[in-house]
């Protein structure tokens, strides 16, 4: 299929960075303390895990970057029919958003059967204070590039990856860390989704720092950054306001029940065979919810004492 002359395609793929970006993220992870930990719903439960308490429910959704070439490069069609991309392009002008180019992600298609579109579920997460929703999109065309950000040998073997960004101390009990500065995580943009629609046709475009941040040709959102370890900042900073507070697994399972009333009985039948614990139940949700709709749940745990 032929592609209009102002379109840049990536050579990424949603799986490929959904892999990487999980990984990596789950090193927030303190080293040799057990004040929190970040479980994803795939992760088998230990002892030491069912141990903790208290938590607050993340969940991302990845993308692919594609990109616009500005218009100032290509110039844009007269036609009265002219598609989303080009609306994008025009708006980006005319705002002075940065543009050169412009990074951009459709929303999906509702899936066969689906009871909704799934930036409709994902918004329905994004309910501080005590579960946040993100889309992830890399800053970043080229599969090589990304592998090169992922894999740089100077940054790979570090003790911890947050030792040598000085952007922000976080302490937990004996344990420091420094946030800002983790590179795999600081090449995506993250956004969360701020309204509902009824249709698949509707686009969140960016430059490649991050910030400009445009949704498709009829609002801006953002002209700050909202690079990965932005939000991750963000997390912390709000959790040490009270903004995001840990909660009971209890009351996260009874919120995930109400919030989402239409997967109780697919939740129900995965776990006729697992543990009946409050944990359990919200992992199962996980798992049900990747199933469905390719959304990702990661659970930030820590013990109240």
């Amino acid at each position: 299929m032929k592609h209009p002359q102002y379109l840049i395609k990536s050579n990424l793929s949603e799986k490929q960075i959904e892999l990487d970006v999980s990984r990596y993220f789950g090193w927030i992870t303190p080293v040799d303390m057990n004040s929190f930990i970040l479980l994803e719903s795939n992760e088998s439960l230990t002892g030491a895990d069912v141990e903790f308490d208290s938590g607050i429910l993340l969940y991302l959704q990845f993308k692919v970057s594609e990109g616009l070439k500005s218009t100032s490069v290509i110039k844009p069609s007269q036609r009265r029919n002219r598609s989303k991309m080009e609306e994008i392009r025009i708006f980006r002008n005319i705002n002075l958003l940065n543009d050169d180019p412009t990074l951009f992600f459709k929303i999906r298609k509702k899936a066969l059967h689906a009871e909704d579109l799934q930036h409709n579920i994902l918004l329905s997460f994004e309910k501080p204070p005590i579960s946040r929703a993100f889309y992830v999109a890399p800053l970043c065309l080229d599969k090589n590039q990304y592998q090169n950000i992922l894999f740089n040998s100077h940054l790979r073997h570090l003790t911890h990856p947050f030792s040598h960004s000085i952007n922000l101390r976080i302490y937990q009990n004996r344990w420091k860390s420094y946030l800002g500065s983790i590179p795999i995580l600081r090449n995506h943009i993250s956004i969360p989704p701020h309204e509902r629609v009824k249709d698949d046709n509707h686009y969140y475009a960016y430059s490649e720092n991050g910030d400009d941040i445009s949704w498709h040709s009829e609002e801006i959102i953002s002209r700050e950054p909202r690079r990965f370890t932005d939000t991750i900042i963000e997390i912390i900073e709000d959790i040490n306001k009270g903004i995001l507070q840990f909660v009971s697994l209890d009351q996260l399972n009874s919120f995930l029940l109400e919030n989402n009333p239409q997967t109780r009985l697919d939740t129900n039948e995965i776990l006729k065979s697992e543990e009946n614990n409050s944990l359990s139940q919200i992992q199962a949700h996980g798992r049900m919810l990747y199933k469905k709709h390719q959304i990702k749940q990661f659970l930030l745990l820590k013990r109240k004492q």
